[in-house]
């Protein structure tokens, strides 16, 4: 057998598998450029190394413009199973047990939870402060207490249908123990200088009306006058003439409070007091609410409510995970394409690639078509046989 003519098919091969290898080689290697004195060595550095930016950017815009673009995205975001994992999620392992809002926000938020709450707080808080102060709150509440006042306490209504009925039997009590600084008070008013001088006047009148003016030669004016201030005050300072004056008083506020407030003010005076017991309410609350701490309130209400358990039917589950499924679809249909213009998937891809070293990237490569590769290399061992027995036939 002629050996020889096996000679050439084998250097077929090898030619053949050799080209190929080293093919494959360059396109990686070298990793950078080499240099012999001031000479760039050709076909260095190797075809990937060389062009990576540009197959960066190539990869980049395949991926952002034709793999993950907003419809692909979209389709997989909205897939049943999603969707079905994040109702589950919510209904099952966030409300699928009495759990307080506490404890799910706690799951949500894990440390952040006091932070949170507390700029809840800060923030309704503020919203309130900004609406309390504003101008439209001030109209509005001082439009509806007035309203509230004029409502309670009519024109036309009689003052002991609104006073409780307690009033009487406290403003009783405290007429009763305060009868003689109330004698003390009305001695001390008559015994005014104009006063004196008044009584006087109408005392002198009368004794001029009575007896005429002889007889008025013989009574002073000034004198009975002084009698009978003195005579009041002495009755005045008798216990039984005390209770008989306070008994007076109760009867005579109980005829007045039977009466409509109409026959006790004019109109004017009526609009008159319901504005200044309008204003004076308001003054008091915008004095109040300065003195609060809105913030303090608010968040130390809102403790004790998020730690009250809350247990779900299966009714209100089903509208819980029916409401999710409608926010989530609609989020996602809304702003998917916003969502990507910022998050610019073209370029992502172009700057991870680029942050590859070339090791990594030949690597990543090798990973993905290294059989390809070989079935290539081997490919051209096939060949390069084949035709180097065809050669021998020429």
């Amino acid at each position: 057998m002629d050996y020889s003519m096996l000679l050439k098919p084998l250097i077929g091969a090898l030619i053949g598998y050799s080209t190929n290898w080293l093919a494959i080689k360059m396109l990686f290697k070298p990793h950078t450029e080499v240099r012999i004195g001031k000479i760039k060595v050709p076909f260095t550095p190797g075809v990937i190394p060389r062009e990576r930016n540009r197959i960066a950017k190539s990869l980049g815009g395949a991926v952002g413009d034709r793999l993950l673009t907003k419809e692909v995205i979209s389709k997989e975001l909205l897939n049943e199973g999603v969707i079905a994992q994040i109702k589950a999620y919510i209904t099952k392992d966030l409300l699928g047990k009495p759990r307080s809002l506490k404890e799910i926000m706690e799951t949500v938020l894990g440390d952040e939870y006091p932070i949170v709450v507390n700029k809840i707080g800060k923030g309704i808080a503020r919203e309130l402060e900004d609406k309390i102060a504003s101008k439209d709150m001030n109209e509005t509440l001082y439009r509806t207490i007035k309203e509230y006042l004029a409502g309670r306490l009519s024109y036309n209504t009689a003052l002991d249908t609104v006073l409780p009925s307690t009033v009487w039997i406290d403003l009783e009590f405290i007429l009763e123990n305060h009868k003689e600084q109330i004698c003390d008070y009305i001695i001390g008013q008559i015994r005014q200088p104009q006063v004196e001088d008044k009584v006087n006047l109408i005392v002198g009148e009368l004794i001029h009306e009575k007896v005429g003016a002889l007889g008025a030669m013989f009574l002073n004016s000034k004198e009975v006058t002084t009698s009978i201030l003195d005579y009041i005050e002495k009755t005045l300072h008798e216990e039984e003439v005390q209770k008989t004056l306070i008994h007076a008083v109760i009867k005579s506020a109980n005829e007045v409070m039977v009466n409509p407030i109409s026959d006790i003010l004019a109109l004017r005076q009526y609009e008159e007091m319901l504005e200044s017991a309008t204003a004076q309410i308001v003054k008091s609350t915008y004095g109040l609410m300065n003195k609060i701490s809105l913030k303090d309130l608010i968040t130390s209400m809102m403790y004790p409510l998020l730690e009250k358990k809350i247990l779900l039917t299966t009714h209100e589950r089903d509208q819980i995970e029916s409401k999710i499924e409608m926010l989530y679809i609609a989020f996602v249909e809304n702003n998917i394409g916003t969502f990507l213009e910022n998050f610019e998937v073209a370029k992502i891809v172009e700057n991870e690639v680029n942050d590859f070293s070339v090791m990594d990237i030949e690597r990543l490569i090798f990973a993905i078509v290294d059989k390809e590769l070989n079935a290539i290399t081997w490919f051209g061992a096939l060949l390069g046989f084949v035709m180097g027995i065809v050669y021998i036939f020429i």
